[in-house]
């Protein structure tokens, strides 16, 4: 696709996922097409905001993020909650993280979504010291991962698994605990597993 940006300039995307992305000094650009008008943003797509987070700037990848929000909410989409979550969480906010999860998990949505918001849930639950829900959830977001062939996006999130799953093992201070809870939701249906989510926020 070929696209004017703003300066005049004619610049060539290709195609990756539901965005166009042009890399620009190393950055990901990514560009929505609304109704054949396109909408130039660097926040519609995950490889900005991981590039931001991956450089420590969560306070840019916030800004990315509620950007792409913004964009779904006009074209109907669902995965900006994922990426949101994912900031506010690794800007230090479980409850809000947890909060905005929940919300996405109650509606209808497609399993790689799934997967991810159930793999923020397990590491926010963790830094909140719910360690054997953790391990529950991570159980079948870990099942979901391997049954449709999704890889974890990028370093930054595989690291921040890495982080909580070594958080709850060393809070439960019991391999044992932990792996029977991991493979309790890891026997759950996807639908069990949000229920336990969901019901969570009414304790």
């Amino acid at each position: 696709m070929v696209a004017t940006a703003a300066s005049g300039r004619k610049r060539t995307f290709g195609l990756a996922g539901n965005a166009c992305l042009e890399r620009y000094d190393g950055f990901p650009v990514p560009i929505s097409v609304i109704t054949g008008e396109p909408i130039y943003t660097r926040a519609y797509t995950p490889p900005s905001f991981a590039l931001a987070l991956g450089q420590g700037d969560a306070g840019f990848a916030r800004t990315l993020a509620d950007e792409c929000r913004d964009i779904e909410r006009q074209i109907g989409g669902r995965d900006a909650d994922q990426i949101v979550s994912t900031v506010v969480l690794e800007q230090g906010d479980a409850l809000t993280a947890l909060a905005i999860c929940r919300d996405a998990l109650a509606k209808p949505i497609d399993p790689q979504n799934t997967e991810g918001l159930l793999e923020t849930v397990a590491c926010a639950e963790a830094a909140l010291g719910k360690f054997p829900q953790a391990a529950i959830i991570w159980g079948h977001a870990e099942r979901l991962r391997q049954g449709g062939g999704m890889p974890f996006m990028g370093r930054m999130l595989r690291l921040r698994h890495e982080r909580g799953v070594a958080l709850a093992r060393a809070g439960l201070g019991d391999n044992a605990t932990f792996d029977a809870a991991w493979r309790r939701g890891a026997a759950m249906s996807t639908d069990q597993v949000i229920e336990l989510v969901l019901s969570a926020s009414e304790m």
